[in-house]
């Protein structure tokens, strides 16, 4: 037999026809451009592109219709500096020379930054006035920040991981050389030496919103450090800040003293809503100072595997200015200690929280039934995470019925239950199936459609990290050869699953 193949024909639209022809057959100039309608130009910049009209590119810039441009997907697409490229960058200085612009050119700010690759055809094939980018510019307000300037170039910018692409070496040349040019970093990424002067030279700190630092501390890193806070402290408008160090000084002496030049820059920082911080030496001794200073309370924070003193821990718990966070990570910090103070901090966001993650933070039973009537109250919690402590059987099945009518629970992440194990770190694989076949009895009584994950190894830090995949959160596990990951679900359908 035969399979009849069904083809589907989706022919061009007469539009589609007629700006191909425009293109096709010759360049576009100004003069061409001034009766096309608005919005048919995020069109035509895509098919100059496609033809190669360089002409037509550069006449688009110097009448675009709109207060941004966004050009992230070049960036993106190509490093090197191509034809069309040059001519967008040949068409912004045509624009810069001109003292009077085309009566239709609007723009303002050219935005370089990253965007999905299908932005411009979801734009194309809305009507214009729902685009970001069409009457409303991308940031709300006055898309240009810096008035004085002519033009804003918007760019994020990475050092250190790999030399700078040719295009992003060109964009920020381009843009010292040349007078009405601001250049706004939004995003700045630095890998082990955050401190190139020279091309730091022409980026205003107070523009930055967001900084991530990567880095193992070495001889070197003492250099350096100092002049980054510096640096650092100047971010005014600074929303946030990832900030992972491997190791860090082995003398408590350098602790101590690196230490407190970060934490002393922190307090400036009065836009902060953000802070991740992974091995942060420089937190120790400094969480109740850092936390007070910061006028407005964060909705992000993330520290992890620190082991942090309990009047560190004590100033956390309490902190007043932590009654807006939306996400908590406290993943690998001992938290035995003081695990009966940890639902004073969930009180205190108990409306706001989302995300949870106290995974290996050596918690026994009753500290995870002291959180469980304040995790009860989360009511917009989407993601709890409590892999690689000790929770028996009994708590487990609490867990998940005092949980169960929590409306926006999407990902539950819980260790095997100790009765799991026939020694300590030794599953018993036979009773670990028994026990979760009882848990998706529990589940199906119920009645809710759910879906919890089960992890059995206690210490492994990367098994059970979540991430987002079409804004839906899910985990990964399996790095450690005794790390197993037991999915169970009731209710749900093979896709939802």
């Amino acid at each position: 037999m035969h399979r009849h193949r069904t083809w589907t024909w989706n022919p061009s639209s007469l539009q589609d026809l007629a700006r191909r022809c425009l293109l096709k057959d010759a360049e576009m100039s100004i003069t061409d451009l001034e009766d096309i309608p608005t919005e048919l130009f995020p069109y035509l910049l895509l098919d100059a592109v496609s033809f190669r009209s360089l002409k037509t590119l550069k006449g688009l810039v110097l009448t675009w219709p709109f207060p941004v441009l966004p050009l992230g997907i070049y960036i993106q697409q190509s490093n090197s500096v191509t034809a069309y490229f040059k001519a967008l960058m040949d068409g912004l200085d045509a624009l810069l020379a001109q003292k009077v612009r085309h009566r239709r050119c609007k723009l303002q700010v050219v935005d370089f930054r990253p965007i999905s690759e299908k932005f411009w055809h979801r734009w194309c094939g809305t009507p214009i006035q729902s685009s970001a980018y069409g009457k409303e510019p991308v940031d709300h307000g006055n898309p240009r920040k810096h008035t004085s300037a002519s033009l804003e170039m918007v760019l994020d910018i990475t050092f250190g991981f790999a030399a700078l692409t040719e295009q992003i070496t060109y964009i920020l040349n381009w843009a010292r050389e040349r007078k009405g040019v601001h250049l706004c970093c939004k995003k700045i990424t630095f890998y082990e030496e955050p401190m190139p002067s020279l091309l730091l030279s022409g980026i205003t700190a107070a523009c930055v919103q967001e900084m991530a630092v990567f880095f193992t501390w070495t001889s070197r890193t003492m250099g350096w450090f100092a002049p980054f806070t510096l640096i650092l402290g100047c971010m005014s408008n600074l929303q946030g800040l990832h900030f992972i160090t491997r190791h860090g000084p082995q003398e408590l002496q350098e602790q101590e003293q690196y230490g407190s030049l970060l934490a002393a820059q922190l307090p400036r920082l009065q836009r902060l809503r953000e802070l991740r911080v992974e091995c942060p030496f420089f937190l120790r001794g400094h969480v109740g100072q850092i936390l007070r200073c910061l006028t407005r309370s964060l909705e992000t924070l993330c520290i992890t595997e620190c082991p942090l003193p309990e009047p560190d821990l004590t100033d956390l718990f309490q902190c007043p200015n932590l009654t807006q966070l939306k996400e908590l990570c406290l993943r690998g910090i001992p938290l035995c200690s003081v695990g009966e103070s940890l639902p004073v901090l969930l009180e205190n966001c108990v409306s706001t929280l989302q995300d949870v993650d106290l995974g290996v933070c050596g918690l026994l039973d009753t500290h995870l039934e002291v959180l469980l009537p304040v995790l009860k109250l989360c009511s917009q919690l989407r993601v709890l995470n409590l892999r690689g402590n000790r929770m028996s059987m009994g708590t487990l099945v609490l867990m998940l019925q005092h949980l169960a009518g929590l409306p926006h629970l999407m990902l539950e992440v819980y260790p095997a239950p100790q009765e799991s194990y026939s020694a300590p770190n030794v599953l018993h694989q036979r009773t670990f199936e028994l026990l979760c076949a009882e848990l998706t009895e529990v589940l199906s009584d119920l009645g809710k459609p759910r879906k919890i994950s089960i992890i059995t190894h206690y210490s492994c830090l990367l098994c059970g990290l979540k991430f987002i995949y079409n804004s839906e959160p899910f985990i990964k596990g399996g790095y450690a050869p005794e790390c197993f990951v037991k999915h169970i679900s009731f209710g749900l359908t093979e896709m939802n699953q």
